[in-house]
């Protein structure tokens, strides 16, 4: 069965629980719902709104490796095309493939999405170089995937950025307008 996803940003709604009779602890809000992963949103037109870079340890490094540090971008992602978004399992794994078990509908915002591809934390780091902006500030492109360059090793994943008379440029702005018409231009850093 699949189930709708209605909240636009994807975090958890409901209020933390109330303490126990005699507990002056309450217990916490629960996580966050499931989200798309980048590999979901593939093909896609986004938003991308910065917030850091940071240098996180890489848990999936292996064992060996003289750096098992990687860049991590925390941004804020709007998906604004493509159809109906499918989600919540990962039927393209080779070891226990999971169908997905969540739709959401675009536009679709992800609040503080953790993208550890360095392709995209790399893409996101030189379109702010290029354009002087600072964190905070809207970058529109596309979610692509570009096959392997040596056999056995996973596709890479990037964001390339729409130029200014592309079509899909134009829909993610007038998004944006309408959303920060909405928002009272209090919107991620705006």
């Amino acid at each position: 069965m699949t189930q709708t996803t209605v909240n636009p940003f994807g975090d958890a709604v409901a209020p933390p629980a109330p303490p126990a009779p005699g507990d002056e602890f309450g217990n916490p809000a629960p996580l966050g719902e499931k989200r798309p992963r980048i590999i979901d949103l593939q093909g896609r037109t986004v938003i991308l709104i910065p917030d850091k870079i940071e240098r996180v340890v890489n848990n999936l490094a292996p064992k060996d490796a003289a750096d098992k540090m990687q860049d991590r971008l925390t941004a804020d992602l709007h998906v604004i095309d493509g159809g109906t978004i499918h989600y919540g399992g990962n039927p393209e794994s080779d070891f226990e493939p999971k169908a997905h078990d969540l739709t959401a509908e675009p536009p679709y915002a992800i609040r503080r999405m953790w993208i550890t591809n360095s392709p995209i934390v790399n893409g996101a780091r030189n379109a702010l170089d290029r354009t002087h902006r600072d964190f905070g500030k809207p970058i529109v492109g596309v979610l692509v995937t570009y096959p392997p360059k040596e056999r056995g090793r996973r596709p890479s994943r990037a964001i390339e950025l729409l130029s200014p008379g592309d079509p899909r440029r134009a829909q993610a702005a007038a998004y944006w307008r309408a959303l920060l018409a909405q928002a009272g231009d209090g919107l991620a850093g705006s």
